[in-house]
């Protein structure tokens, strides 16, 4: 893995170590993130005070020295979504960096006639919602808890003819990090999110670190950023003796520190879903909504005593020194105006951490997805006397067709943390066997292939059991959002009907 960095100093900002290194004085500029975002009293109340005082302020910023960092800097291509500029580099040493804007523009995602409206100026002042530096407190607190990610350095980009036909981007304040996932020592492989689903579809040999993630993702809530899409997140494959292990990498951390105050933006965030940062904590179903397709793949292996196990060790790894150092990555001006309040918050999330991390649980053992491969497989699902539900998937060997001793997926799932699981068998010569002596249990509900699973329910109560054939012409749903839904019949004790399922459980 890349190697650790044990200064705190080093981590918050080191842009110009290499040139200075070299014997030249670091160049740096004074200047504000956002001056357009002030507001007065009026416009503060109707349209939120915000960060509005972060994107005020000015701080001092070091000038990125294209030819002296990390062997020198040359730009190649634009990318980035609607809001964010983001340039990549490519550096002498053979590494790949991108400088993210820290201001955003949200009406680039608008048609022309409502971005020159009232209602484009709207969407552009709500970017002082973000704190503009929050990403340098959110990476040291990834560090803390031990999780993959890219360290952002703050810096301006300079006017250098080096950056050729990026020429218009010099005085640009932005988030340089470096794209860590092109150099991680012992990764075999890397992926984005899309190729990850498509890979765990065909394969069992390979599987995400769920307690690797699930860290993550808490702190994705104790910082309150709640905007964790496919796109925000990079992944590591490694070796771990007959495992392929993937390590989750996250990405922009633009939305960390959020805040909904004033009056439209406090509407908006209760009719929608986002969550903004305080003391407490907002429901967990808007925290966490964004991330819920990889959420839902991803952390459906853990059951409560492994969940507990790791909210426990995070909040251990999380002390006070901790997050005050987190927190002091914060230019020293804005951290002389919002340090100790956002200090005190941390805390007081940290210290709710646990509880909340048990509603997360919750929420995602309500209904689950479980999923099979593309390869033949034996499903056995064995209902428990107490109501429990214990699923496990054996991979079949190719020449004797029997199954394999180990299961590379199981879980018994509780009566009373568990309503519904759906079984999603998605090819190869399938079998479920269903057991187990009891009068009420968790209801399963069988998504296959037609005529491609063979289903032996030994059970006392087969209706229980539920199993939802795609028409004759209708593929399985892939594993993605927004491929469209499963057209189907349902055959249970009350007749045939017509289905409707996603490929996720939403």
């Amino acid at each position: 893995m890349v190697k650790r960095i044990g200064s705190i100093v080093a981590l918050c900002c080191v842009v110009c170590a290499d040139a200075t290194r070299a014997g030249e004085p670091a160049q740096t500029v004074t200047m504000a993130a956002g001056a357009r975002y002030g507001a007065g009293w009026l416009r503060s109340f109707f349209l939120g005070a915000h960060w509005r005082d972060a994107w005020e302020i000015p701080v001092e910023v070091p000038v990125l020295n294209l030819e002296l960092f990390d062997g020198g800097l040359r730009p190649d291509r634009l990318s980035g979504g609607f809001e964010t500029k983001n340039l990549h580099f490519k550096s002498g040493n053979g590494n790949v960096w991108a400088f993210r804007s820290v201001d955003k523009d949200p009406t680039r995602s608008l048609d022309p006639d409502t971005r020159d409206s009232i209602l484009g100026d709207y969407f552009r002042d709500q970017t002082s919602t973000a704190n503009p530096y929050g990403p340098l407190v959110a990476s040291q607190l990834l560090e803390a808890a031990g999780v993959l990610h890219a360290r952002p350095q703050l810096a301006v980009l300079p006017e250098d003819p080096r950056l050729g036909k990026f020429h218009s981007y010099a005085g640009m304040l932005g988030l340089i990090e470096e794209r860590i996932e092109h150099r991680l020592e012992g990764a075999s492989k890397t992926a984005d999110t899309v190729t990850l689903f498509e890979r765990l579809e065909r394969r069992s040999d390979e599987r995400v670190d769920a307690p690797a993630y699930l860290r993550a993702r808490l702190i994705d809530v104790l910082i309150g950023d709640w905007d964790r899409h496919l796109e925000q997140w990079r992944w590591a494959r490694y070796e771990k003796d007959v495992e392929r292990v993937w390590e989750p990498i996250p990405r922009d951390r633009d939305r960390a520190f959020t805040q909904f105050d004033g009056v439209i933006p406090s509407v908006v965030e209760y009719y929608s879903k986002v969550a903004g940062f305080d003391q407490s904590y907002a429901p967990i179903d808007k925290m966490t909504y964004t991330g819920r397709f990889t959420d839902r793949r991803f952390l459906v292996g853990l059951e409560k005593t492994q969940w507990e196990a790791v909210t426990s060790e995070l909040v251990a790894r999380l002390t006070d020194q901790v997050i005050s150092d987190a927190v002091h990555c914060l230019p020293q001006p804005v951290y002389d105006k919002d340090g100790a309040d956002l200090e005190k918050a941390l805390r007081s999330r940290r210290d709710a951490l646990p509880a909340v991390s048990r509603e997360y649980y919750r929420l995602l053992a309500d209904r689950v997805d479980v999923r099979g491969t593309g390869q033949d497989e034996d499903f056995r699902v064995e209902r428990e006397a107490n109501g429990a539900v214990e699923i496990g998937i054996h991979l079949r060997d190719g020449k004797t067709g029997e199954k394999t001793e180990s299961p590379y997926f199981h879980r018994t799932f509780q009566p009373d943390e568990t309503s519904e699981i759906r079984l999603y068998t998605t090819g190869g010569a399938d079998r479920i066997l269903v057991d187990g002596k009891t009068d009420r249990t968790i209801p399963v509900r069988v998504v296959a292939p037609a005529k491609a699973v063979d289903i032996t329910d030994r059970s006392s109560q087969p209706s229980a059991i539920h199993v939802y054939a795609p028409l004759p012409d209708d593929p399985l749903p892939a594993p993605l959002p927004g491929t469209g839904p499963l057209r189907g019949e349902v055959h249970s004790d009350e007749g045939t009907s017509f289905y409707l399922m996603t490929g996720f459980t939403l």
